[in-house]
């Protein structure tokens, strides 16, 4: 979960629009791994298509309803059932669920991989334009309180 503040109005490009919020790695070490033989296994929480946060790993990917605010503060919680189970993968933002994948076809994340916060490093996305504060990874749910 983080705060973000979008400085940058999205285009219309698919992949020119796609910043990331928190993005894996498979290759930090940059010895050569394809990400296509990794897909389940390289996690990522981004904005992408018109500003919507995101989440997924491979091609499981989640999208919410909302868009980020440009130029204002959004706090987003990117949710995941390791198991890909009943809950699923959901995203929060400012309190409200605004995303959610569960069911047979949600697959589980598999991997184990460097984290990086605010860029995608050897994914070629770029880096956040804006700013990430408070940003925090967990391995279990928290509780509501």
């Amino acid at each position: 979960m983080c705060w973000v503040r979008n400085d940058h109005a999205a285009v219309g490009s698919w992949s020119g629009d796609r910043q990331p919020i928190f993005f894996g790695d498979i290759d930090p070490e940059g010895q050569g791994k394809s990400w296509g033989d990794f897909k389940s296994h390289v996690f990522m929480c981004e904005l992408r298509h018109e500003n919507r946060f995101c989440m997924g790993y491979g091609w499981d990917d989640t999208s919410s309803k909302r868009m980020c605010r440009l130029n204002e503060w959004d706090h987003v919680a990117f949710i995941n059932d390791e198991f890909g189970g009943d809950e699923g993968k959901k995203i929060i933002v400012n309190g409200e669920l605004t995303g959610r994948r569960y069911g047979e076809g949600c697959k589980p994340y598999l991997g184990d991989e460097t984290i990086w916060l605010g860029c995608s490093n050897n994914h070629l996305k770029g880096d956040f334009r804006g700013t990430l504060c408070g940003a925090m990874i967990f391995k279990e749910a928290l509780e509501p309180e």
